[in-house]
């Protein structure tokens, strides 16, 4: 009898986040630059640095004027590098960069923090960063609108190979999930890849290599893949993706558009492609909601 290894996962993810850091701050902190202060319960302000004072962080938000945040509440106050700032305007880091919408990047997510994404109210992923170079996530389904799926769940632990900051970095990852096709089977499956990615979160293009693993063999060939997300504006960025999967004779891929809001990001893909010579498009798009959930 198979045994449900979700709730382990879970509690691996939890083990390893405990030990990441409280709080975050990027370089000392000086009067007059910019910062990020994210409170608990994930409040975030966004202006100049003024100090501190009996206790209080103060900051000077645009049109809001002198905010005081107490110490005890903030989680987390990070300086804003320059990079951040497009024609003199603060760009917010697109959530989620550890994936364009379904295939893996090399980047990571932040140290101590937890991201939540649902692509189509279908799947569900939670993913941690451990530290600068490590990520652990689970996936699992859950209410569709067709109703309750057979429980789909799978891990994904990822390694960056190249320091944070370099403008290529490469990963290595693996998927590991328990797929039931009826009441009474399990197939167990893996993907193990490699991910390159040239860029910076904003605008990169990534290209990744990966080997499957199902009933108990190796894909006789490789996968391939192609990504990139272009950030076009403030709140806007074009992404697009492509699958090459030569043991299935199929080539498929996404086209689309994420808009990047304050607290979360909101994707819309629509997928089309070529499966044993028959070319296919769905013009409803894959929709995909991103969000850092909780920063440890």
């Amino acid at each position: 009898m198979k045994t449900n290894c979700l709730p382990y996962f879970l509690l691996l993810m939890v083990m390893l986040l405990s030990t990441a850091s409280l709080r975050a701050q990027l370089g000392p902190l000086e009067a007059g630059r910019p910062v990020a202060v994210k409170l608990r319960g994930s409040v975030e302000y966004i202006g100049l640095y003024q100090g501190e004072q009996d206790g209080y962080y103060i900051l000077k938000e645009e049109g809001a004027g002198e905010v005081q945040l107490a110490k005890g509440m903030v989680q987390s106050i990070e300086m804003i590098p320059p990079a951040r700032f497009f024609n003199g305007e603060y760009w917010q880091e697109p959530r989620g960069v550890f994936q364009n919408l379904l295939t893996p990047t090399g980047f990571n997510p932040r140290p101590g923090e937890l991201h939540y994404k649902n692509v189509s109210l279908l799947f569900n992923q939670l993913t941690a960063g451990i530290n600068s170079r490590v990520s652990i996530g689970v996936l699992f389904t859950g209410w569709t609108g067709l109703g309750v799926l057979y429980p789909v769940y799978g891990i994904m632990p990822k390694v960056s190979l190249t320091p944070p900051g370099y403008p290529a970095q490469i990963a290595a990852g693996a998927l590991l999930v328990s797929v039931p096709d009826d009441k009474h089977t399990v197939v167990d499956a893996a993907l193990l890849y490699s991910a390159f990615t040239y860029g910076t979160p904003d605008r990169n293009f990534s290209f990744g290599l990966g080997y499957g693993f199902i009933d108990r063999r190796w894909a006789s060939q490789p996968a391939y893949t192609l990504s990139t997300h272009y950030r076009v504006g403030r709140s806007l960025a074009l992404i697009a993706e492509g699958w090459a999967i030569p043991p299935l004779e199929a080539t498929v891929g996404t086209l689309g558009f994420k808009i990047i809001g304050r607290r979360a990001d909101w994707s819309f893909s629509f997928p089309a492609g070529i499966v044993e010579r028959q070319f296919f498009f769905i013009p409803l798009p894959l929709v995909s909601f991103s969000t850092a959930l909780y920063r440890f």
